[in-house]
Order: C-alpha cells, then sequence, then structure tokens
C-alpha cells in the first residue's frame, strides 16, 4: 500500500483540508493507497472493479486516457452531459433511468468525473452540484442494490488561482464508502515527479 509514514502525512493533510474530526487522519492513512501516478490507480481501480460488459458513467467529454482501462476491461463508456458548471445531475439522472430501464442498471459499477478543471473541458464542478451528485450515486446505489462508486479524479486540485479551492466530493462522504478520492502530485508539484494516491472504501483497499 505504499510507505507507512507518508501515508499517515498524507491523511493528516487531508483531514486539515477538508475539515475532519479530530482523529479521522488515522482511519484514513488506513484507506490510502501509494501509486505511480494516478493513472495507474485508475487503472489498479478497473481491474478491482469491472468485469467485460460492464458501465461507466463518465462525463461527455472526458479525459480520453481514462478510456483505455475501460476497453482493456471490456468495459463500456456511458457518456453524459455537462455544461458550464460540470456534469449536469438532470442528465445523469436521465442516464442512470434509461440504464435502468434497458436492464443495464445492475452493471454499472463507476460514475467518473474531474470536479476541478476538467481535462479537457476546464469546467469546474459547481459548488452547489458537488454533495447531490454524490447522494444521487447514493441512491441510485440502493436501487441497483449494490455499491456504485464515484471515483473523484483530483488531479488539478489546488491549481485554482482566484479564491479557494471547493470541497471535494470525499469530504462529503461521511462514510467513505461512495467516493473513491484520487491525486497526484505530476501535476501541482512536478510533472517528472510520477507519485500518485488514492483513497479507497473499505471493501476496495484488499482488492
Amino acid at each position: 500500500m505504499g510507505n507507512p509514514a507518508l501515508r499517515s502525512l498524507l491523511a493528516t493533510r487531508l483531514a486539515a483540508q477538508h475539515g475532519a474530526a479530530a482523529g479521522a487522519d488515522r482511519e484514513v492513512a488506513g484507506r490510502i493507497v501509494l501509486t505511480t501516478g494516478s493513472a495507474q490507480l485508475i487503472y489498479l481501480i478497473g481491474e478491482a472493479l469491472l468485469d467485460p460488459g460492464d458501465v461507466v458513467i463518465v462525463e461527455s467529454p472526458t479525459y480520453f486516457v481514462f478510456l483505455g482501462p475501460l476497453e482493456t476491461r471490456g468495459a463500456r463508456a456511458v457518456r453524459t452531459p455537462i455544461d458550464d458548471q460540470g456534469m449536469r445531475l438532470d442528465a445523469l439522472e436521465e442516464t442512470f433511468a434509461r440504464l435502468r430501464d434497458e436492464g443495464s442498471l445492475g452493471k454499472v459499477k463507476l460514475v467518473y468525473t474531474i470536479p476541478e478543471h476538467a481535462n479537457p473541458s476546464g469546467i469546474s464542478l459547481a459548488v452547489e452540484r458537488r454533495k447531490p451528485l454524490v447522494d444521487l450515486v447514493r441512491r441510485w446505489s440502493d436501487e441497483a442494490g449494490r455499491r456504485i462508486f464515484l471515483l473523484e479524479d483530483s488531479a488539478y486540485h489546488g491549481l485554482s488561482y482566484d479564491g479557494e479551492d471547493a470541497p471535494s466530493l470525499w469530504s462529503m462522504d461521511p462514510d467513505g464508502e461512495t467516493v473513491i478520492l484520487a491525486r497526484t502530485f505530476s501535476k501541482t508539484y512536478s510533472p517528472g515527479f510520477k507519485l500518485g494516491y488514492g483513497v479507497l472504501p473499505k471493501s476496495l483497499v484488499e482488492p
């Protein structure tokens, strides 16, 4: 899972950034996995979660590199529209309903989003859409009868020049069982420094 001291430092930093309760960093450290950049984390998540025929809901447009691991696993990317405030929640609702009506809801394993300065659109998800997005995915998980994860690709967190960074989706998932947080140092620290990390729900740590 990676060097324990570094994982502890990262957990402390995340707890401070997101206003976590005292002592929460110790629990978070046990769910952090260090990787060779966030791309490796995305690949590992695909290996752990996806089987041929599974569905991953992505923004349209989305980060093209993310689509490679999906194709490798035989999964299908289903696109949902964005606007100038990021992923449209009404469109995501319609996407879930369409997949349910066609009998594919049980195949949905993941919703993928880049909430800050998304590649390639450059759009950041509006603050007022963040908690409702997490709640929407949790609600459809209940309808599907199995966990649907929300992968927050936070590679560009920390690159806002005006104002404070918006709260992460991960910070809005109190039980830590829906949102997978993926971060990397290659955007905010150094392009050649290929070190990333993820905070995983407990059920994904071993896989």
